[in-house]
């Protein structure tokens, strides 16, 4: 015979079964609710590494950035996208035409943890990046990687740079020259490819063809064990979000 206390039990687990099934309807319908554009050009061509389909599983952190509806401008069509220098989008800074560690915009380039101005580091230790108590920007300063590598006035974007980058340009998920990524164009009409690298674990990469991860300067103002990062995927995110300081990223660097 059943007792009171079994009975409350299986309401509580169906009551938490409808909850979850609710919650992931909502997750569901707002991935198909980003605006971003998808190409119709011919058929995508897809990487063909292992690590295009066994994203790893020791990137890790959160994508609590507010995840935006990408605003569609009216540009001027039939621009190219910029191969080489610092691409003027219409915006306040700069953006490089391909990723450090790279020589186009199709090449991923490295996977750098924050702060790390060497490029080497693969290890999981926050302390390495740099320290416990990282600075609140590294932009401009001697553990920019962008700075590092490329001297002159070239850096790290910052959050806020990143996310005029969402805010203000037009984001399409296409396929250039074999890979896969954004087509971002910015209210001027000029456009930057980002490719989608995913990112590195540890020395595990993952997630190649799918997502892209790329690295601000700006850390985290609530908990130091994060940095701010631009995040998209071939699903509709984009987003400016935060993930553990010890992840490996692209970088995508920014002058004025």
């Amino acid at each position: 015979m059943e007792t009171s206390g079994n009975r409350k039990g299986r309401i509580a687990v169906a009551w938490i079964v409808a909850l979850f099934m609710v919650l992931a309807v909502g997750f569901s319908l707002q991935a198909k609710n980003r605006n971003v554009v998808h190409s119709t050009s011919g058929k995508p061509k897809t990487e063909t590494k292992k690590t295009d389909t066994k994203p790893t599983k020791k990137v890790t952190g959160k994508n609590t950035g507010r995840k935006v509806t990408v605003t569609t401008h009216h540009v001027k069509k039939g621009k190219p996208i910029s191969t080489s220098g610092a691409v003027d989008l219409g915006l306040s800074v700069r953006w490089a035409a391909y990723n450090v560690g790279a020589s186009s915009p199709e090449e991923y380039g490295g996977y750098y943890g924050w702060a790390d101005p060497t490029g080497t580091k693969t290890s999981t230790n926050l302390s390495d990046y740099p320290s416990a108590n990282p600075p609140s920007n590294i932009s401009g300063t001697s553990y920019d990687i962008a700075r590092a590598k490329w001297g002159g006035n070239w850096r790290l974007p910052t959050k806020a740079e990143q996310q005029e980058l969402v805010d203000k340009c037009t984001w399409t998920w296409t396929t250039y020259k074999g890979v896969e990524g954004m087509k971002v164009t910015g209210p001027n009409g000029n456009s930057i490819f980002l490719p989608a690298a995913g990112g590195r674990g540890g020395t595990d990469v993952g997630s190649v063809g799918t997502y892209g991860n790329y690295w601000s300067g700006t850390l985290n103002e609530c908990s130091a064990n994060f940095a701010y990062n631009l995040g998209f995927g071939n699903n509709g995110y984009l987003y400016v979000g935060i993930y553990y300081r010890i992840n490996g990223f692209t970088v995508r660097p920014v002058v004025e």
